[in-house]
């Protein structure tokens, strides 16, 4: 069928004049607990007429499955109610537009965007935002590595950013460096032109995950069980002492890290994989006169402007295009939740999984 004035459907289409209703599949918790006792899939309803002024209807392409997901469905990151529940679990996710209200300017219908925010629920078909919380993002763009663009890559863009001045040539020693967070350091660095020394476990795919990683900007890599050792601190003869130390894992490798700063060095705690606490020996303090800070994404969204956020997504979107920060990533469809979930479970599982709905499967198909 052809319309005999394209440019009037066009600009009917990015508003709301067209009135309908949706339904799609969204995955939810009412409690906090064990992930596969309090999650449950639902469908919700979305009615184009009740859209507010300043309102956005997206439809989920993608969304990414991760640890802090799993946590905050068990309660283990719960911050001063910033978990209202019921609420659909997805933390990160990326969406095509849908509909938008009459006062929206910064997007439009077809547009691609973020959703940015805590708890956006991206684990779902379809869902609301404010204008405010939406950032565009090109489509060009891999779908699967947008999926992850407001997680990993905006937590290391901060902690490369916001503690220590860094220039070409410094050396920033991280554990966790598997992790989206990791990873993201590692490009990002390297695109700065900064050394990269990452810590990671020593399981069974110890050597392939190595070259890996050095091949995705680390310098070094270590296994956590070597990084205490003589050995180490004669392998980093060569390099400046680090100035930066990134502490995800928490337990021994984050006392370990501290060992190996420089003088007046910083060390920032971001997260607590290894669910262990860990003890600085006051020699170091009166040695080196090093600092121990902490980093929090959802306190710097609070407390940081729009223009913020974007300039920090922007940078991160800017770095996947020219394909200077990817991820190894499995796809699984959104449907099959259960099944991811049980992936991560096994024992040298590496790969992030994305989640596709069907809509994101007719851009990956096309």
């Amino acid at each position: 069928m052809k319309f005999a004035n394209p440019q009037l459907l066009g600009a009917l289409n990015k508003s709301t004049c067209f009135i309908r209703n949706i339904s799609g599949i969204a995955y939810t918790f009412s409690r906090h607990g064990r992930v596969t006792d309090v999650l449950k899939k639902e469908t919700q309803n979305y009615d184009e007429k009740k859209l507010g002024p300043s309102q956005v209807l997206v439809s989920f392409l993608a969304s990414s499955i991760g640890a802090t997901d799993l946590a905050f469905i068990r309660g283990m990151g719960k911050l001063d109610g910033s978990v209202k529940l019921p609420s659909v679990a997805g933390l990160e996710g990326v969406a095509e537009v849908l509909a938008t209200g009459n006062q929206v300017k910064s997007v439009a219908v077809g547009d691609r965007i973020i959703p940015f925010g805590f708890g956006i629920g991206a684990w779902r078909e379809h869902g609301v935002f404010n204008e405010s919380q939406v950032v565009p993002i090109s489509k060009k763009v891999k779908l699967e590595h947008a999926s992850l663009a407001s997680g990993g890559p905006c937590v290391a863009y901060r902690l490369l950013e916001d503690f220590v001045h860094l220039s070409p040539g410094d050396v920033v020693i991280q554990n966790c460096g598997t992790g989206a967070v990791g990873l993201s350091v590692a490009q990002i660095g390297k695109a700065k032109g900064l050394r990269v020394i990452s810590v990671i476990r020593e399981r069974g795919n110890y050597g392939p995950t190595v070259e890996r990683l050095k091949a995705w900007g680390n310098d070094i890599v270590v296994s956590h069980r070597y990084v205490g050792t003589f050995a180490m601190r004669r392998l980093l003869e060569d390099l400046p002492p680090p100035k930066l130390a990134l502490n995800g894992a928490g337990g021994p490798t984050a006392t370990e890290l501290a060992r190996l700063l420089g003088k007046g060095g910083t060390m920032v705690t971001y997260g607590n994989a290894s669910r262990k606490p860990f003890s600085i020996p006051t020699g170091i303090f009166t040695t080196n006169d090093i600092s121990l800070r902490g980093f929090s994404m959802l306190n710097w969204l609070q407390s940081k402007s729009e223009n913020d956020v974007k300039k920090m997504l922007q940078n991160a979107s800017q770095m996947m295009e020219s394909d200077q920060l990817k991820f190894w990533i499995e796809r699984k469809k959104l449907e099959e939740l259960e099944m991811a979930l049980e992936s991560l479970t096994k024992p040298q599982f590496d790969r992030r999984i994305v989640l596709v709905t069907k809509k994101g499967e007719m851009y990956l198909s096309g």
